[in-house]
């Protein structure tokens, strides 16, 4: 959080909005965290999925391609949104397996019975651990360089081997 405190947070899931010209719009991926007094929308994330914003007399407008698909006014300092939310997060479910495998990225990729090692010792905010899904960065970190021949090589003929740059 902004003041280097932290908060818990119970699910990832989507939120169905109204906005303010009756359409609905749905954010995926949206993480809870109850002792938020405010919801907020990262600006960030909705880079990430192709948006940009732009911000003027009072209004932020969040826009994805040359459609306006989110507005904002500023109220002491702080966008609202021009809408509300229809659909609360109280079903929000964060599978058991994603939560293995995102405490395995967290701890450094470490294995199953690294993971299994950490969750005796309560370290991992008592998720239940069972096995982790195919991770590719795992795979990749893994990997061996290709070896070249090291086969002698012999000359055939008198200064083969000898390079001029002249």
């Amino acid at each position: 959080m902004g003041n280097k405190s932290a908060c818990k947070v119970v699910g990832i899931g989507s939120i169905k909005l109204k906005l303010e010209d009756g359409t609905m719009k749905i954010l995926s991926k949206i993480i809870h965290v109850p002792e938020l007094e405010r919801k907020l929308i990262s600006l960030g994330m909705l880079e990430e999925v192709g948006c940009s914003y732009k911000a003027e007399k009072d209004t932020l407008k969040v826009i994805k391609g040359s459609l306006i698909i989110m507005k904002g006014t500023r109220d002491h300092g702080i966008y609202l949104l021009n809408g509300q939310a229809v659909t609360r997060m109280a079903a929000i479910v964060v599978q058991a397996s994603s939560k293995v495998n995102m405490w395995h990225q967290r701890v450094g990729h470490v294995s199953l019975k690294g993971m299994q090692v950490l969750d005796t010792q309560c370290m991992l905010g008592g998720d239940k651990i069972s096995d982790l899904e195919f991770c590719e960065h795992c795979v990749y970190g893994k990997m061996h360089r290709v070896k070249f021949s090291t086969g002698k090589y012999c000359s055939k003929e008198i200064m083969e081997h000898i390079h001029s740059d002249l």
